[in-house]
């Protein structure tokens, strides 16, 4: 799902929420281009985990 900046500075961190609620990540878009992404805690804690066990294998 797309977020458009603007929709964020209207309607405040609620977007976060109808946005993850069925869709793993959230894309937020700045004047026409993405530009970041937005996970939830959860989602984000088991990337990291992917990556912290990835590195420990090719160490």
């Amino acid at each position: 799902m797309n977020i458009v900046a603007n929709e964020l500075k209207t309607r405040g961190v609620g977007v976060f929420d109808d946005a993850l609620k069925h869709n793993d990540e959230a894309i937020i878009t700045v004047r026409g281009k993405s530009k970041y992404v937005a996970v939830s805690l959860e989602r984000y804690n088991h990337l990291r985990e992917c990556e912290l066990e990835t590195a420990l294998l090719f160490d």
